[in-house]
């Protein structure tokens, strides 16, 4: 990533600048002579893996720095999908950073009921070009659920402080799991999946989860292994890959998706 350098400086401050940035976090910046401009980029010594929120901070700047050049061509760039709920973002943020509990009216899309509760905020997590939050509500204390923050309205701050109820980390919280649906530690499971063809390398170059591991490589196919509690979402990730997916263990989740299969077949 690379950004012009026409902010004048003091050279000292400037350095201190990069030095400090550099040591408390997991990005260097450095000046390109040949471009003429300061480049950032991961430090070698950083797993890529554990700097996603890093890594989507520096992608939707890049976006916001493009954003006059993609106006101009407009014509073409076609289907430019945006996370939904980003509206509300900054006061659900604003909560936690203060201890601070939410209202808000919430739409589900299971009934079509409108509720208004009182809610404390946990954690945030996107999935397939939605953000959620994961929360306490008043009427459930010491039970969290996931809420979509597009199905979100009439969203406020409480005046009065909260605290907690459950001890519990955003990373404890999602251990094991697939996509924003949580599991308990015991519900995770090894899965090994076969992929054939050009799909094994799309796999490649992006995991289905953080525990993907390969087992063996062939020029026909690739095995993968995965740890992890298998729910909706997953099932739906194993079928996007259609005929050139199988599972191979265990037998548990090898049925799931012929059941599925077959309930598909039955609308056709």
């Amino acid at each position: 990533m690379a950004f012009p350098s026409e902010v004048l400086l003091p050279r000292s401050s400037w350095n201190r600048l990069l030095t400090k940035i550099y040591k408390n976090t997991s990005y260097h910046i450095y000046y390109n002579s040949k471009e003429k401009a300061y480049n950032i980029r991961l430090k070698s010594s950083v797993k890529h893996s554990n700097n996603n929120l890093l890594d989507y901070v520096f992608s939707s700047y890049q976006v916001m720095e493009s954003s006059q050049m993609m106006m101009r061509h407009a014509d073409v760039i076609y289907n430019a999908d945006v996370i939904s709920g980003t509206s509300v973002l900054y006061i659900i943020l604003e909560a936690i950073d203060q201890s601070r509990g939410l209202t808000f009216t919430y739409t589900s899309f299971v009934n079509d009921t409108r509720k208004t509760r009182n809610f404390i905020p946990y954690f945030l997590s996107s999935w397939e070009g939605r953000w959620y939050l994961v929360a306490e509500a008043e009427t459930h204390p010491g039970d969290l659920y996931t809420y979509a923050l597009d199905r979100m309205s009439d969203i406020k701050l409480t005046f009065e402080k909260v605290k907690r109820n459950i001890k519990i980390t955003a990373e404890e919280y999602f251990a094991n799991s697939y996509g924003i649906q949580s599991s308990k530690p015991e519900d995770a499971i090894d899965i090994v999946i076969r992929v054939f063809g050009v799909e094994a390398k799309y796999i490649q170059s992006k995991p289905i989860h953080s525990s993907q591991q390969e087992i063996d490589v062939t020029q026909e196919y690739i095995d993968f292994k995965l740890h992890l509690a298998p729910c909706y979402n997953f099932y739906q990730q194993l079928l996007r890959h259609r005929e050139n997916l199988v599972v191979i263990s265990p037998q548990s989740v090898r049925s799931e998706v012929k059941r599925i299969a077959e309930e598909i077949l039955k609308r056709y």
